[in-house]
């Protein structure tokens, strides 16, 4: 778990996850990656730390871990698999295809954001194992 800011980027927790299996765990001392990060996100909550958003990469994006981060109150974004299927205009599409062709239906939006100017895109569809996002 790091933390991001000013000053660079600086760690918050050091777990190491060990193996089901492995010789190091002691009786009941096992626990999955996801139970460790849903600790992680639980501590930061009450840690003096000021923050909105939650980004993960795709090996964390599930509906379970999105829903923990929307009880705490925050946002989050998600890189996700290409090969996932999202809904749009009722048919089912790989969200490769769905960014290569169809998302050009919808127009980039400008976005200034302190001293900087970004192009804008959201959409709000159906993705396959996660809702509406």
């Amino acid at each position: 778990m790091l933390w991001s800011g000013k000053n660079g980027i600086s760690p918050l927790f050091s777990i190491v996850y060990v193996r089901k299996q492995s010789r190091w765990i002691a009786n009941g001392g096992f626990r999955r990656k996801r139970e460790i990060q849903r600790e992680h996100l639980d501590r930061l909550v009450v840690l003096p730390l000021h923050f909105s958003c939650v980004v993960m990469d795709n090996w964390y994006f599930c509906k379970i871990r999105t829903q923990h981060i929307e009880q705490l109150g925050k946002d989050w974004a998600a890189q996700s698999k290409t090969n996932r299927l999202v809904k749009f205009q009722k048919r089912w599409f790989a969200l490769k295809r769905f960014a290569q062709t169809l998302i050009q239906d919808t127009n980039f939006r400008v976005v200034q954001l302190g001293d900087n100017t970004y192009m804008r895109k959201a959409i709000t569809i159906q993705m396959n194992g996660m809702g509406v996002v």
